[in-house]
């Protein structure tokens, strides 16, 4: 792909132009198939070449597999589910992911305005994937939306729920994005839970840049349990206890993560009653941690930001600390996290890059997006470097409808 960039002082700010991706198409899907647009979002993404953008927009689908690198942007929000027994075709009992990633092992996913959410039916299957699973590409990177683990219903004993995202990818970003794990189910309000819910994020190989977003493991039961005589267990011991299980889920296991202007928790543990009859509440199961054990998490000052969103035809202003021998930096593509003496880069260093010199003083620059619609889908990351604070945070955006 070739990019091309320029700029030039206007105000306070600068007008930016990054080109488009040079021979990238924008395929639209519409459930009402106007225009000749695609109805399903898989036959899209079929269609597409490596590197093309997807419109969808709204509606809800069923079971995506994603195989090549793509853009998908919702304008509205699409809703992505797994299926249900009816529509399920598989072969096992596991309910299976929402969206699939199944690369050539190279490229970036991007997901704008998407949501990946649903029941699954715990009569039916006997365990549950991630909403989001797989790998075979270098980054994932998810701006707006969110992903939800599944939701089970008509349970049958007890279930073991799932991750939002479960992930080989080593590199994901997350910009203005919810994700939330799934939570352990049953019916039965004696039971002996799992002894953890599950996690937000399942990326034990993974560096995860979240910005601006919010993180939360799962539930550890969606039912209350208890003691008591007609659970057979007796008078309730102090708790915790770690026989009933039902902890809370953590949110994010990864490598390293680094993180700002984020909210990241662990999953709520499981209400405990003094009886299965209705008694009076009597504890609560630990809730999990933000971050599993072992995880480098890095804080990033929140020392960058921008707004409004990107949008065709419209502007986002970027601001920061004034600093002197200012510099902005900008580019359409994301890479590893480099730490470097004055903070971490954030942008892929082979890619195109403007690199702009700001006056001292100067603390805001303005983005200007042309209104012709090859421009949805393109990203644009930035960050800001001065000779007394180093390098800020990294901004990351992509264009929409």
């Amino acid at each position: 792909m070739q990019r091309s960039s320029s700029a030039r002082a206007f105000g306070l700010g600068f007008v930016v132009w990054l080109a488009s991706n040079a021979g990238a198409s924008v395929l639209v899907v519409d459930p009402s198939g106007a225009g000749g647009a695609f109805t399903s979002l898989q036959a899209a993404l079929d269609a597409a070449a490596p590197n093309d953008v997807i419109r969808v927009k709204g509606g809800t689908y069923v079971e995506i597999t994603i195989a090549k690198p793509v853009t998908i942007v919702g304008d509205p929000m699409p809703t992505i589910r797994p299926p249900l027994p009816p529509e399920y075709t598989g072969t096992t009992l596991t309910c299976p992911p929402a969206i699939t990633l199944a690369g050539p092992g190279t490229g970036t996913v991007t997901l704008v305005d998407v949501k990946a959410a649903g029941f699954a039916d715990a009569s039916f299957f006997s365990a549950f994937d991630a909403m989001l699973a797989g790998g075979g590409f270098t980054s994932l990177r998810i701006v707006g939306g969110s992903v939800t683990g599944p939701d089970a219903i008509f349970s049958t004993g007890v279930g073991l729920g799932a991750a939002a995202i479960k992930t080989s990818i080593p590199l994901i970003h997350l910009s203005s994005a919810t994700i939330v794990g799934g939570e352990n189910t049953t019916d039965v309000p004696c039971a002996l839970m799992p002894p953890f819910g599950p996690l937000g994020i399942d990326a034990p190989n993974s560096t995860i840049v979240v910005l601006d977003s919010v993180v939360h493991g799962g539930r550890g039961s969606d039912t209350v349990s208890c003691f008591g005589g007609i659970c057979g267990d007796g008078s309730p011991p102090p708790c915790p206890c770690a026989y009933k299980g039902g902890f809370g889920g953590d949110g994010i296991r990864a490598q390293r993560v680094y993180v700002t202007n984020s909210l990241v928790t662990g999953g709520p543990g499981m209400s405990l009653v003094s009886d299965c009859s209705g008694g009076v509440p009597w504890g609560q199961q630990p809730d999990g941690a933000p971050y599993a054990p072992g995880v480098a998490v890095i804080a990033l000052n929140n020392d960058l930001t921008s707004s409004p969103p990107l949008k065709l035809g419209g502007s986002t202003t970027l601001q920061w600390s004034a600093g002197v021998g200012q510099l902005l930096v900008l580019s359409t593509q994301t890479g590893v996290p480099l730490d470097l003496a004055q903070g971490s880069f954030f942008l892929e260093p082979a890619a195109p890059m403007l690199i702009a010199p700001i006056a001292s003083g100067v603390a805001t620059a303005t983005i200007h997006v042309p209104s012709s619609p090859v421009w949805i889908g393109v990203p644009l990351v930035a960050q800001v470097f001065d000779a007394t604070n180093g390098l800020t945070r990294p901004v990351v955006d992509v264009v929409r409808p």
